[in-house]
């Protein structure tokens, strides 16, 4: 019995040799056995999961001259100002400036590529600046039944493709409230771009449906002066702001986002 299990034991060594002399020969090394493994050579793994599709909201302003009303060509960062109107003075619209940007860092070209944004209530579009694909359709909707209403912006790109990117850009505008006076009407209160984010969605050349979606915008406003003045001042964020690239995967290893 002695004898044979001495003669395992020297089979096992041999063979244990033999896995390390193999291992050796093909540029493979061990660190305390079976811990970690390091390889010499390129590796095959497969194809990544990596971002397709990546969007982006920017806004800007006030083009509005907080004193007059009247247009800005560009807007006064110094001051950063808005007017307030109040009981006494019904005010005037404050212009923004939004954008919306959506990338395709695919390898392929994208197709039903749309885009859709649910404005805030204090604010609506009004015209178009610039357009590079597709059309724009904005939908009002409750204005007739609350104080406040929503437009509804849908974007439709279509084809978006393999490295190329979709611009719009369009002015947006405070409303008037029921009362007859523009927003902002009261101190400490917010102006909400849009509630929750720009939603972009495509379809790849697999037949996949991709999507991603921004973070929401909304201006932080803050007293300014005294109350005589009607002036408030924009304290957050710091304009132009742009949300965080957002990318089908999540945060994509890719030049955009």
């Amino acid at each position: 019995m002695r004898k044979r299990k001495n003669n395992t034991s020297i089979k096992f060594g041999l063979v244990f040799i033999t896995i390390l002399i193999l291992l050796a020969s093909t540029s493979i090394s061990y660190s305390l056995w079976f811990e970690e493994l390091l390889i010499d050579g390129e590796v095959e793994t497969g194809e990544w999961e990596f971002a397709c599709i990546c969007v982006r909201k920017i806004v800007d302003g006030s083009y509005t001259d907080p004193y007059t009303g009247e247009d800005l060509d560009v807007p006064n960062y110094d001051l950063n100002l808005i007017h307030q109107s109040d009981n006494n003075d019904p005010g005037f619209p404050t212009k923004f400036k939004l954008k919306i940007e959506v990338v395709n860092s695919c390898e392929d070209d994208l197709t039903e590529v749309e885009v859709t944004d649910k404005i805030g209530n204090l604010v609506a579009p009004r015209s178009i600046i610039t357009i590079t694909h597709g059309s724009l359709t904005i939908t009002p909707y409750g204005f007739d039944t609350q104080e406040f209403g929503h437009d509804y912006l849908k974007w439709d790109i279509g084809t978006l493709e393999e490295g190329e990117t979709a611009i719009l850009e369009i002015w947006m505008e405070t409303l008037k409230n029921k009362n007859g006076f523009y927003e902002p009407t009261s101190e400490d209160q917010e102006i909400i771009i849009n509630d929750k984010g720009a939603n972009v969605t495509a379809i790849t050349v697999d037949e996949d449906f991709i999507f991603a979606e921004t973070i929401g915008v909304a201006l932080d406003i803050d007293p300014y002066g005294t109350t005589d003045d009607n002036l408030a001042i924009i304290s957050a964020p710091e304009l132009p702001y742009s949300t965080p690239w957002a990318c089908n995967d999540g945060i994509p290893p890719c030049e955009f986002c």
